[in-house]
């Protein structure tokens, strides 16, 4: 599904054609992928999955429904789908795991420097969950996507803590691998 995010992402909706079912069932499944992240990862409640027909032909009526589908679309593709790929990507990027691990080098290195290290270790894991929960909200907050997809709100509290218990794992056997 994921896949299908990233090309419906690539695409302008220009070249996105949302008479063709094809085209309607992509973004079917990009925002079930989302949706279904979300509520995963985040807590927000998923909406119960309806067939890829079914949620084509009611994707095509909302868009008919619209003054601009393109505008719609356009819309779905830089609130929703965009920032939820670009978040996929920075996982994979390495310059950010660099700076994820910054702080925890210089927390290993000095002890005395472990609170500062922890809270800047804690902001940049959590910039990514922000994010992710931004583009949640985004989602849920769409009409169309709210009664079908998602709905609710979410959180990254257990994120957070989570990154403080990694933080303090990691730089107990980073202190043991250094010199």
């Amino acid at each position: 599904m994921l896949i299908i995010a990233l090309a419906l992402a690539a695409t302008a909706p220009s070249d996105f054609d949302w008479h063709r079912e094809a085209d309607l069932k992509s973004l079917d499944g990009a925002f079930d992928a989302i949706a279904t992240g979300c509520a995963r990862d985040l807590g927000f409640t998923r909406q119960p999955r309806q067939s890829t027909d079914q949620m084509a032909q009611k994707m095509k009526a909302h868009l008919l429904l619209q003054t601009s589908a393109e505008f719609q679309l356009q819309r779905w593709l830089d609130g929703i789908i965009r920032p939820w790929n670009q978040l996929k990507e920075k996982a994979k990027d390495e310059a950010f795991i660099n700076r994820v691990a910054d702080p925890l080098e210089a927390a290993a290195r000095d002890p005395d420097s472990y609170a500062q290290a922890e809270t800047l270790y804690v902001s940049r894991v959590m910039e990514p969950m922000k994010e992710a929960l931004s583009a949640c909200e985004c989602a849920a907050a769409d009409p169309f996507i709210g009664k079908y997809y998602l709905t609710g709100t979410g959180s990254v509290g257990s994120f957070e803590e989570q990154a403080k218990i990694n933080f303090k794992r990691d730089v107990e056997d980073l202190r043991k691998a250094l010199p």
